[in-house]
């Protein structure tokens, strides 16, 4: 898959703020950064979306750094959102059309 975003749904998001950082992997061992310490908004708990560079990965990691209140952070819920690639790394589909941002459109996987 071609990772373009990152939605995370956090554990009493619009109580605090979690600190993380956002990995992808196309063999489940080598894992690279996409983006680093980041931050929750602290306002909402439903979806946050987080643009990623467009990777090509089969494995997403979310690595926590605690959040505004202690060291724990907790995802309700998480996915990753691009295009499926074929085996050569081209896009071959659109995945939910009705949200097309860039030329192969936004879905979850």
């Amino acid at each position: 898959y071609l990772v373009r975003e990152v939605g995370i749904a956090w554990f009493e998001g619009d109580q605090r703020v979690a600190s993380f950082s956002i990995l992808a992997s196309e063999d489940g061992v080598n894992f690279e950064p996409l983006l680093a310490n980041q931050q929750s908004s602290g306002a909402t708990q439903s979806f946050e979306r987080y643009d990623t560079p467009d990777t090509p990965a089969q494995y997403v990691r979310i690595e926590s750094h605690g959040n505004s209140l202690n060291a724990d952070n907790a995802i309700i819920e998480g996915t990753a959102f691009g295009c499926t690639l074929d085996a050569a790394g081209a896009v071959i589909s659109n995945t939910r059309s009705s949200e097309r941002r860039r030329p192969c459109g936004l879905g979850p996987f």
